[in-house]
């Protein structure tokens, strides 16, 4: 979303470790895809947090077990994946902070994910989602038992749905659960964030297809599969 959730996030380990006196350790899980973002985002705005990337093959992940064991560090991370194929390993720290990004992975109290992280030994927990949730009750209802089970028990998601299914005719009801998210929900919309941005102004240029374009968008129209085994 643009929005700065990440930066946000370093901001709060930093808190942690320089007001609070907190050293972690702080395990952050991604996508593979941005935990490279991940890595430069921290080198460049907390040089101060020791950063240690959990990855790579069965040998050099039981390398950075031992080291893990040996050396300190501030913050741990790494994959969903590596995270679940090496649970039993990571599960036996007690973290100060768990941070999933891509969030929406937990939406599914049955997932395997969920399930592997509620055993975790976790003080705080911070889920990064940009993806809209509030038209699905259960969905909404896993995060939040996810994030306070005590509060919000699994077995109780039932009753939840029950009790709300009529939110988007009622506004009490909206209200009403407005009051229940707002401790832990902070949503954060462009408007909100950089209310100077100009408005949005798009541009369309037209331009016609290549010769190689033309040759297989023709051949897919006459379904002539000897033009892509040249």
């Amino acid at each position: 979303m643009g929005l700065g959730k990440t930066c946000q996030t370093i901001s709060l380990l930093l808190y942690m470790r320089g007001a609070l006196r907190q050293d972690g350790p702080f395990l952050v899980l991604s996508p593979l895809s941005v935990m490279d973002n991940w890595r430069s985002e921290m080198k460049c705005l907390s040089p101060c947090l020791k950063v240690l990337c959990y990855s790579g093959d069965k040998d050099k992940r039981a390398e950075l077990q031992r080291d893990m064991n040996n050396t300190h560090y501030h913050v741990l991370l790494t994959t969903y994946e590596l995270c679940i194929k090496d649970a039993s390993f990571l599960k036996r720290r007690k973290w100060k902070i768990l941070v999933v990004d891509e969030a929406h992975r937990l939406k599914n109290q049955n997932s395997l994910l969920h399930k592997i992280l509620m055993e975790f030994s976790l003080d705080f927990r911070v889920l990064l989602t940009g993806t809209p949730i509030q038209n699905n009750l259960t969905e909404l209802y896993s995060l939040l038992s996810f994030v306070q089970p005590s509060l919000f028990p699994i077995d109780q998601t039932e009753d939840f749905t029950n009790t709300y299914n009529q939110v988007q005719t009622q506004p009490t009801l909206a209200s009403d659960l407005q009051r229940v998210l707002q401790p832990f929900l902070l949503r954060r919309v462009k408007a909100e964030v950089a209310a100077d941005l100009p408005v949005k102004t798009e541009i369309l240029m037209y331009h016609g297809l290549s010769a190689l374009q033309k040759r297989y968008y023709k051949a897919i129209l006459m379904k002539d599969l000897y033009a892509f085994g040249e």
